[in-house]
């Protein structure tokens, strides 16, 4: 077992706290000791989706053919937007606000789908889930439930949506916090294993879940364990070839130049 392993892990780099809640739950009136000498706080990132121009003119289509008199076509537009999910949000929306009473119907159910996480091909046990995680009140019983979703197939695209979506802040906060304790058990567990790729694909998945919480102890995180682990340069070249790099690849292609000075 390398040294530096055991260093990493002792020094609770890796903790139950490694992605943390967003800052606004300290108090603000105690900054702290170290308030001064600490990063900023990543900036708060929009998610936003802009699709090329063929791709736009494929979306207004099956926007059209949502109010088609054959069935089979509705079906299919149907479909089609359903798989885009996220990137068909705008065009959706402003359909559902249209004035073809058809268009206006299909429009809102996708919205609803889409919002509620709902993949094409879902399970059966995760469509069960996001119902029972729609329609408790009970605020443990929700995060339990996410937290179960998570671990499934197509679980974290569903979870992600489900943050995005949700309202209520202590429920947010305590989702993040569950699912992060799950994230940082498996990190912990590969490091000690030596399973270098898991590490790397368990840290992204926290970059996700950072994004949202806006924390960035997740990038910190990747950048020091490619720094020790000998990938930064590898990282960084890869990152830097991206022509359209996601909102994640952007922060830590900053983290990681931090990392290497």
């Amino acid at each position: 077992m390398h040294e530096w392993i055991k260093g990493w892990l002792l020094g609770g780099l890796i903790t139950s706290t490694a992605l943390c809640l967003p800052a606004q739950q300290q108090d603000k009136n105690d900054p702290g000791p170290q308030a001064a000498d600490q990063p900023a706080e990543p900036p708060a990132v929009k998610e936003t989706v802009s699709l090329d121009p063929e791709r736009q003119k494929k979306v207004d289509t099956w926007i059209q053919e949502l109010g088609n008199s054959s069935f089979r076509i509705r079906k299919k537009a149907s479909r089609a937007l359903w798989e885009l999910m996220d990137e068909a949000l705008p065009a959706l929306e402003k359909a559902a606000s249209g004035d073809d009473p058809e268009v206006t119907v299909s429009a809102q159910e996708l919205i609803d789908k889409i919002k509620a996480g709902l993949v094409p091909g879902m399970s059966d046990e995760i469509i069960d889930l996001i119902d029972r995680f729609r329609t408790t009140r009970h605020l443990k019983t929700k995060i339990g439930i996410a937290a179960l979703i998570f671990e499934l197939e197509n679980g974290e695209r569903v979870v992600l949506n489900l943050l995005r979506n949700e309202s209520n802040e202590s429920t947010r906060e305590g989702i993040i916090l569950a699912i992060t304790k799950k994230l940082n058990t498996k990190i912990g567990i590969a490091i000690l294993n030596d399973q270098a790729r898991n590490v790397d694909l368990l840290l992204k998945s926290a970059f996700k879940i950072a994004l949202i919480s806006r924390s960035d102890k997740a990038y910190r995180d990747f950048a020091l364990w490619k720094m020790m682990n000998g990938g930064i340069e590898a990282e960084i070249a890869r990152l830097e070839t991206l022509e359209k790099p996601a909102d994640p690849d952007v922060l830590i292609l900053v983290y990681l130049h931090r990392a290497r000075g």
